[in-house]
């Protein structure tokens, strides 16, 4: 079929004016009526509805992989609260600030364990690791949730100092003849102006407290 035919050229209108509606709903998301989820299969039923999709392609959309991901982390983070490791944890951040509760440099120490941590691993497995233990630590210290997860979600992405934290990035250092020296001076340079970026501005956007 001509792809520039009228039925798919008003199709593509379709898509594209769904496509910014969901863009803008869910941008604000927690400032309308409709919540992101429920965009989502407003979304999936306009998109059946026209028959553009069917509801096969959609359910094989679905990443069941993450689904399971967040609960599995949903449960860890219970599980942190109810055995009493998230104040521990808590506790642990206090004497490394030598008992000075400075949101700032509690976040900053958030920021930097996590950023050890993603320089062996991906980024998903290293916010994975850290996630459980942020919102004990955000309720202990009375600092606003956001702030705190977005700044590890971003740290958590600064896996520059080796060619470990992303599945290609052995395969460029092999094709590429790059040693570990290679990737240590700038990606430090690159990990450590990240950290402190990130520690200090998103505060600016988004108040601890």
């Amino acid at each position: 079929k001509d792809p520039s035919a009228p039925v798919f050229v008003s199709r593509q209108y379709m898509v594209t004016a769904v496509f910014l509606l969901f863009v803008i709903l869910v941008a604000l998301d927690g400032k309308t009526v409709i919540p992101a989820h429920v965009v989502t299969v407003i979304v999936g039923v306009i998109l059946v509805t026209a028959g553009i999709s069917t509801p096969k392609q959609i359910f094989d959309g679905i990443t069941w992989d993450v689904i399971f991901l967040i609960v599995g982390l949903t449960t860890l983070s219970d599980a942190v609260v109810s055995t009493g490791l998230g104040e521990h944890i808590v506790q642990a951040l206090l004497t490394a600030t030598g008992g000075v509760q400075s949101p700032r440099l509690i976040l900053f120490l958030i920021c930097l364990v996590t950023m050890i941590v993603t320089q062996v691993m991906n980024n998903s497995g290293a916010f994975s690791i850290i996630l459980p233990f942020l919102p004990t630590i955000a309720l202990s210290l009375q600092l606003e949730p956001k702030p705190v997860f977005i700044a590890t979600m971003i740290t958590a992405s600064f896996g520059f100092m080796l060619p470990l934290s992303a599945p290609s990035y052995p395969v460029l250092a092999r094709e590429g003849n790059i040693q570990v020296r290679d990737w240590l001076l700038p990606g430090t340079v690159m990990v450590l102006a990240g950290l402190f970026l990130t520690s200090f501005l998103v505060p600016f956007v988004w108040p601890l407290r």
